[in-house]
């Protein structure tokens, strides 16, 4: 790969990381409100407590698919 191109790539490599980490500090902006205020059991960083908590979210989302079958289309079918 020529070198134009490696530092090209690292740009906008960069540039979307910037803007990662802007829409990142905007949703823990959004959710600090809702947060509680006592310190968690497992001391994690907020990126990391956000991932642990959509991981737990996305879980429970399986489980009520799981309760609830009859809201997926039957046979692969689009309604």
């Amino acid at each position: 790969m020529a070198e134009g191109d490696l530092t090209e790539n690292m740009q906008r490599l960069s540039e979307e990381n910037a803007r990662m980490k802007e829409t990142l500090e905007e949703i823990e902006r959004a959710i600090a409100p809702f947060l509680e205020k006592r310190k968690s059991s497992q001391p994690r960083k907020f990126e990391d407590q956000l991932l642990h908590d959509v991981r737990n979210i996305l879980n429970e989302l399986g489980l009520l698919r799981a309760l609830m079958p009859d809201d997926e289309p039957e046979n692969g079918q689009v309604q």
